[in-house]
């Protein structure tokens, strides 16, 4: 840590980064989860048209 101080900040702020990205992205599946257990299966045909 000492020897390369700016590597190691910069490092650490990458991963603080993609753990709020990973986290939000977590928050989302969790509430798509929730939608589709209250919505009803959409058509194949549907899906290939998003």
């Amino acid at each position: 840590i000492e020897s390369h101080p700016n590597l190691v900040k910069l490092w650490k702020e990458y991963i603080k980064v993609k753990r709020i990205s990973y986290l939000r992205s977590i928050v989302d599946c969790e509430s798509m989860i929730t939608n589709l257990t209250n919505s009803r299966d959409i058509a194949p045909e549907t899906i290939a048209m998003l």
